[in-house]
């Protein structure tokens, strides 16, 4: 929680409990705290921004400070002295099981808080529009539709003086009810993310010290986000990399356009009838592999055009592919299939997805798996470690004790239930975040940047719920 939202259940509280006090004059200063509490609110609302699951709290603020407040109208006199009635413990009974759930709906879906950038660059974003008119869309019927992406970028920022901060997710009004619905919440359960802060600003340029930076392409999940790893994409923005994650149309829980259009996940359309569910990912991953390589034809487009403002800011002699899931799967091919690759992170991939061709034939480029203990399935687990055993490129695994599917990325810090809700494993959400964005930060310095890693090298002091197996 939010540091104006604790002092707001601690001085509600105070005000509940204050009345069996009321006989010690030790407590006098205590009739202070209407004041308090209704100044914090304002301070909270101004500072913080409402949210709705903090509604019953406001509702009891104010409840209690303008009564309470009554006090500083009536001066000292006998009725003080007197000892609680059954009539205050009972109020302050009634008080405090209005508390209890007022106080846990912010507690238990707070705003997520993202890690600040750790490294010497502060980050900028932009998003963009993209279409390729050479390839038809593979997931609609009607022959006119080309493939449409969006994609946004996490870069070293340059001069970012009076910049406006730029949203955890764009869109919200239109995404929150979406992504609720993909997590069994009710649809209004999200509608607070925006008031996450990304330490991140709105269009500003790209640094210049440093330059050209590094390139890192970014594949979701099945039904997945371009933000889901938004955390991920500030470490490395901050260390100077230029981060591009793509929307995969039609395999993204939704996609909206520049002119408003918005285009959601259907499962049909993604799974058809008569279509394995390997052959159907199979599909995917070679539609979202070729959108990675469309992605790069474009970035060269940026960086010749003067003017753009990426132009001369990345270096395309060192691309590097991640991925989530499905998205790992999408690296993975990606990099069996366009020499432009020079290294690959996988988080939790579903390696089952990806092409025979590129399995049997293994990557030459350096590689770092990082993975649960059942690496999704013991079918996806063999199909890992086949591509692992025909790989010539170095390889790197991670396994995360403790982990869930989705500790790979920023869900668990929707809420503290995450592991009820299948979104986290028994580790700490922020714990493994720290893993995750820790080796894949270590990982691309060494293999892009040519900087020595101690994290890969078997030290596990760092983090011991690691088991870790190198080249």
């Amino acid at each position: 929680m939010r540091f104006c939202e604790i002092l707001l259940i601690l001085l509600n509280l105070a005000i509940l409990l204050r009345p069996l006090f009321a006989f010690s004059r030790r407590w006098r200063w205590a009739d202070l705290l209407p004041l308090a509490l209704l100044a914090m609110l304002i301070v909270h609302l101004i500072v913080e921004g409402y949210r709705w699951q903090m509604v019953p709290l406001y509702l009891l603020s104010l409840v209690l400070g303008l009564l309470a407040g009554n006090r500083l109208r009536h001066p000292a006199g006998t009725t003080r002295t007197l000892p609680p009635t059954r009539r205050t413990y009972l109020g302050v009974v009634l008080g405090l099981i209005w508390l209890v759930p007022a106080a846990a709906l912010p507690i238990l879906f707070p705003v997520p808080v993202l890690p600040a950038p750790d490294g010497p660059y502060a980050v900028g974003s932009r998003t963009y529009y993209l279409r390729d008119e050479t390839r038809d869309e593979p997931f609609t019927p009607d022959p006119a539709d080309k493939r449409e992406i969006m994609v946004q970028v996490w870069y070293p920022a340059g001069d970012n003086r009076g910049a406006p901060a730029a949203p955890y997710i764009e869109g919200l009004s239109i995404a929150a009810p979406v992504i609720a619905a993909r997590l069994d919440l009710p649809g209004f359960l999200l509608d607070h993310l925006n008031l996450v802060r990304t330490h991140v600003q709105q269009d500003v340029p790209v640094a210049s010290n440093g330059a050209p930076f590094p390139v890192i392409l970014f594949s979701h999940g099945l039904r997945g986000l371009r933000q889901q790893n938004t955390a991920l994409f500030i470490s490395l923005a901050s260390h100077g990399y230029v981060v591009v994650s793509t929307d995969h149309t039609y395999g993204n829980i939704l996609t909206i356009f520049p002119d408003n259009r918005v285009v959601f996940y259907d499962e049909a359309l993604a799974f058809p009838p008569g279509l394995s569910v390997v052959a159907a990912g199979k599909r995917l991953v070679n539609t979202w592999s070729q959108d990675n390589r469309f992605v790069l034809d474009q970035l060269t487009v940026w960086q010749d055009t003067a003017g753009h403002p990426l132009s001369g800011r990345v270096d395309l002699g060192r691309v590097g592919l991640a991925g989530h899931s499905t998205g790992g799967g999408t690296a993975v091919e990606t990099c069996g299939r366009d020499s432009r690759c020079q290294a690959v992170a996988v988080l939790d991939g579903w390696i089952e997805a990806v092409s025979e061709e590129v399995v049997a034939a293994g990557l030459a480029q350096p590689a770092i798996y990082l993975k649960t203990d059942e690496w999704l399935s013991p079918e996806n687990s063999a199909a890992g470690a086949a591509l692992i055993t025909h790989s010539s490129g170095a390889v790197y695994q991670v396994t995360i004790a403790g982990a869930a599917h989705f500790d790979f990325s920023d869900l668990p810090l929707f809420s503290p239930l995450s592991p009820l809700l299948g979104l986290s494993g028994s580790i700490n959400s922020q714990r493994a975040l720290e893993i995750v964005n820790g080796y894949v930060l270590a990982f691309f310095d060494q293999t892009l940047k040519g900087q020595p890693a101690p994290l890969l090298t078997n030290d596990s002091s760092r983090f011991p719920e690691v088991t870790f197996e190198g080249p």
